[in-house]
């Protein structure tokens, strides 16, 4: 009974802050969650616990040597395939004004990996520099704060850290977020609303409210020197003032995070980490120690494409070998890489044994088609061990379990030289899911360590 009164109040708790996520159809599991909820959190081991607060220095000299590596490569000091495909598809002017001074060594301030626990540890599919969910994280944090929590509950403190640390003690900040990621705005807005709790100004704001003016950037008639940016590169187009918004940042008249860099929101660099010919470079740019790390992390991962240098050391050696493989011997998925309103929350995700040898065939000549424009990426598909999970049943008033599958984002505020781990959302779907997101049937819950 405790549990279902527990859930009762995280229900209540969910309406009351008005975080209300679309849904594809209405979720009978509770009254005002997309999803379901859980009546405990997701349990890490302290060493798991331990792995993942160290894990954020090793993304971080990651997100710092993909930069460096893009460089070399556009310079002519690294193989020309890196840059070649991570500018496939941009339009010139974003390539351009990626290359000012005042966005030249940023890097994004928040790194969300998306973490599989397999039987041989965590596994990192992707890696977001844009994420959502940290309004979520936020706010469970609060209502589950009787726990143990992984981060000590400080997701909102450390986004907040990290965006004050860009400033003057004067200066003002707000999170712009747009229309193709506003299922986020109603957490984004709960945390805003959290933080003027703290005396902390940050107001979470569409696009259509700034004043761009003159050099400047205002909000109600203040001006603005940072902006978080929540929305994608590739829909910029669609956002009104974004552009204009970015070249005052690469004037210095406004600072921008994270930085316009197309080439650091790829997933490509997953392949490009354990292409033969890039080994050296990436020892030399992120130190043994960190190598052999993302080693055991990063699961095999290649380009898609025509080039037979890029796609060196690809699955099965040939393309024409890959298209040969029958469904069990084709543990892959296929995703675009990146710059697509395709390439996040899983759109574009297939899995190689959901195909008939014809239509897998059509799969590869298709995603190789798009290499020049939209490339894709092809993964070994990492098995995910299973979790008992239990689930509250608003209808029936009652606790109900299944076999699930995980995936555990934790987030990483950068706080200067500091890589905080602020606490991780861990999302629990059936094993018959073929993608883990924040489906209706999904458990949302945060992250606690085990006493």
């Amino acid at each position: 009974m405790q549990c279902i009164d527990a859930c009762r109040r995280i229900d209540a708790a969910l309406g009351q802050a008005q975080i209300i996520r679309p849904m594809a159809r209405p979720n009978p599991a509770a009254r005002f969650a997309s999803f379901r909820i859980g009546p405990t959190p997701f349990s890490v081991s302290p060493s798991q616990a331990q792995e993942l607060r160290a894990m954020g220095e090793h993304w971080r000299n990651f997100y710092i040597a993909m930069d460096r590596l893009y460089w070399l490569s556009k310079g002519g000091e690294a193989p020309a395939f890196v840059a070649k495909y991570l500018d496939a598809g941009k339009p010139s002017w974003l390539l351009e004004l990626a290359q000012a001074d005042a966005y030249r060594e940023q890097i994004p301030i928040i790194i969300r990996p998306d973490l599989l626990l397999t039987a041989s540890g965590w596994k990192a599919t992707e890696l977001d520099s844009v994420p959502g969910s940290m309004g979520l994280l936020a706010f469970f944090e609060q209502v589950y704060a009787s726990w143990p929590l992984l981060g000590d509950g400080q997701t909102a403190a450390a986004m907040a850290n990290a965006l004050l640390n860009l400033l003057d003690s004067r200066e003002q900040s707000a999170i712009v977020i747009s229309e193709e990621c506003s299922g986020y705005r109603a957490e984004t807005a709960w945390l805003s609303r959290h933080w003027q709790e703290q005396h902390i100004q940050i107001p979470t704001i569409y696009p259509e409210d700034l004043q761009i003016k003159n050099g400047q950037v205002r909000y109600q008639g203040e001006r603005l020197h940072l902006i978080y940016r929540f929305f994608e590169l590739f829909d910029i187009e669609n956002i009104p003032g974004a552009k204009d918004l970015l070249y005052l940042g690469a004037q210095g008249k406004i600072r921008i995070t994270p930085p316009p860099k197309p080439h650091l929101e790829e997933k490509m660099w997953f392949a490009f980490f354990h292409h033969p010919l890039l080994q050296s470079y990436w020892i030399q740019l992120l130190g043994g120690e960190t190598f052999n790390y993302l080693k055991g992390v990063i699961p095999p991962t290649w380009l898609l494409c025509s080039d037979q240098i890029a796609f060196a050391g690809g699955p099965c050696g040939s393309l024409s070998k890959l298209k040969q493989t029958s469904r069990r011997s084709r543990p892959f998925v296929l995703k675009p890489s990146g710059f697509s309103p395709l390439a996040w929350g899983g759109h574009g995700l297939s899995r190689g044994k959901d195909y008939t040898t014809t239509r897998w065939v059509q799969a590869i000549d298709n995603c190789v088609a798009q290499e020049y424009q939209s490339p894709y990426i092809i993964q070994v598909y990492q098995q995910s061990l299973p979790h008992r999970v239990e689930y509250y049943e608003y209808s029936q008033e009652s606790i109900h379990s299944f076999e699930g599958k995980l995936r555990l984002c934790p987030y990483y505020f950068l706080q200067g030289a500091r890589v905080v781990l602020s606490g991780a959302l861990a999302t629990l779907v059936p094993l018959s899911k073929p993608i883990i997101h924040g489906m209706t049937d999904a458990v949302m819950v945060p992250t606690v360590i085990e006493s």
